[in-house]
């Protein structure tokens, strides 16, 4: 008996000291968050819903063998607004002290992008970012990226990240009136609005490592169309945006002589007439004084409908898509 009762004591202890304690919660002060969406410069109605995040840490300090290195918190995020309009995601990263921290985010999260990594012969890591761009017929998808850095060396409050999107498209636009000339009461609708000739794929690269970044998008040299239908824009004296604001979103890319061209599609209607006349003219987009479509610029053409329904098209006018922002929101440019 007494052995029995030797045992069933040891046992007991036994099973008390493989007992783990209880792991203990993270610091939820030390959570990597985002802040709330500000605007999304394509169309006030469809603000940005969620975009994709890879997240990297520096190994070490500045000065350090270690600083040389990175490693991946995780494959890429899906980050999304939730109904308070606050950016979050399912699996928490969490900052770790005197450490510096790279996030790399692009829009859609559908878009494919891969990663891959490379050490050199000095220890120092490079990490590689590739995205696919494909612009669809329509040519109404976009395709937007975001690089920041954050150190938490020093920090008495962990940051909200704050990702400044910009755009890896530009958006060219097209304006139309008709001339004082025209019978006022004679009526002009657009149908149909396209480019031909444009590129439409490319792929985007950036490579980072602990002292630089650079970035390079690649277009693909192709003749392809993309086009707007049934639009019934109805054209006055004073000018009207035929895509109303939402524009040709498209690869940027080089203006050559004839290369890239315009075609609209109209229908006339003279005062007092049933009948209805339908017209398509084919225009170059001239090369004379922008000789190319830059990233994150936007383009607005103007076009004028003459009293003999030639069409002209004059130089555009070109500007900034959005305006530079910081702070602790997701910044749509």
């Amino acid at each position: 008996m007494r052995e029995i009762v030797l045992t069933l004591i040891a046992a007991m202890v036994l099973l008390g000291c493989s007992d783990e304690p209880t792991p203990v919660a993270p610091d939820e002060q030390k959570a990597i968050g985002f802040g709330n969406v500000d605007t999304r410069a394509i169309n006030s109605a469809s603000d940005i819903q969620e975009f994709g995040v890879f997240i990297e840490q520096n190994l070490g300090a500045k000065g350090t063998d270690e600083y040389l290195q990175w490693i991946s918190l995780r494959e890429s995020e899906r980050v999304y607004r939730d109904v308070n309009r606050l950016f979050v995601y399912d699996n928490k990263c969490y900052w770790v002290d005197d450490r510096e921290f790279f996030f790399f985010g692009y829009y859609p999260y559908g878009a494919i992008v891969a990663r891959s990594d490379e050490v050199n012969s000095d220890g120092e890591t490079t990490i590689n970012y590739s995205m696919n761009i494909t612009i669809p017929y329509a040519a109404n998808s976009d395709y937007m990226i975001a690089q920041c850095t954050k150190s938490t060396t020093g920090v008495t409050e962990y940051p909200i990240v704050d990702m400044k999107f910009s755009h890896l498209l530009s958006k060219v636009s097209f304006r139309i009136q008709k001339s004082e000339e025209h019978n006022a009461n004679d009526t002009f609708i657009v149908t149909q609005i396209g480019l031909s000739g444009v590129s439409r794929t490319g792929i985007y690269n950036i490579t980072h490592t602990p002292t630089r970044y650079t970035e390079e998008l690649s277009i693909i040299p192709e003749n392809r169309n993309i086009r707007r239908n049934n639009l019934g824009v109805e054209i006055n004296t004073s000018g009207v945006d035929i895509l109303s604001g939402d524009g040709f979103l498209v690869l940027p890319q080089a203006i050559d002589d004839g290369k890239i061209k315009l075609t609209i599609t109209y229908t006339y209607q003279q005062d007092g007439s049933s009948d209805i006349t339908y017209n398509t003219k084919e225009i170059d987009i001239p090369v004379s004084a922008v000789g190319e479509w830059v990233s994150n610029k936007s383009y607005m053409y103007n076009l004028t409908l003459d009293v003999d329904n030639s069409i002209y098209i004059s130089t555009p006018t070109v500007t900034g898509w959005g305006s530079m922002q910081t702070g602790g929101t997701i910044i749509i440019q």
